[in-house]
């Protein structure tokens, strides 16, 4: 049985934090990257540049770079927390699947069994459910 998203945040809380996640680790490396080019620009071009041009003029230019590198993240953040969420939703998913499952085997239904989508996350956990289910409905009397 094949499932087909309806909704891609399930799980929305968590969801969101790993998107923030992965959206502030970007940032991060995005601004070190950008002050590291900052940096060696300075080093390998101020020196030099700074006997051609005027130090205003070399600082302005140094500016329009960061306001560029900055808009650059700027426009790119929505396309990172959105294939964030999509890819998060292969772990939210299969977790609600998992929840509901165990929460039928706690009730001591033991005919469960959790069928993930081909890219889902959590296929190991999910068979591991799907085994302990069997083997209790063995052990109490019920064969498979």
């Amino acid at each position: 049985m094949t499932f087909v998203r309806k909704h891609y945040l399930v799980k929305k809380r968590l969801q969101f934090r790993i998107a923030l996640v992965v959206l502030g680790a970007t940032v991060v490396s995005s601004i070190l990257a950008g002050a590291a080019v900052y940096w060696a620009s300075w080093v390998a071009f101020g020196h030099k540049l700074g006997m051609v041009y005027p130090a205003g003029r070399l600082i302005e230019a140094m500016r329009q770079v960061y306001a560029i590198l900055f808009a650059y993240i700027l426009l790119i953040s929505p396309l990172i927390i959105t294939l964030s969420i999509l890819f998060s939703h292969r772990i939210a998913g299969p977790l609600i699947r998992i929840e509901r499952t165990l929460d039928e085997i706690g009730r001591g239904n033991f005919d469960v069994h959790i069928n993930l989508r081909k890219h889902d996350e959590l296929k190991d956990i999910a068979e591991t459910i799907n085994e302990m289910a069997a083997s209790l409905k063995k052990r109490t009397g019920n064969p498979v």
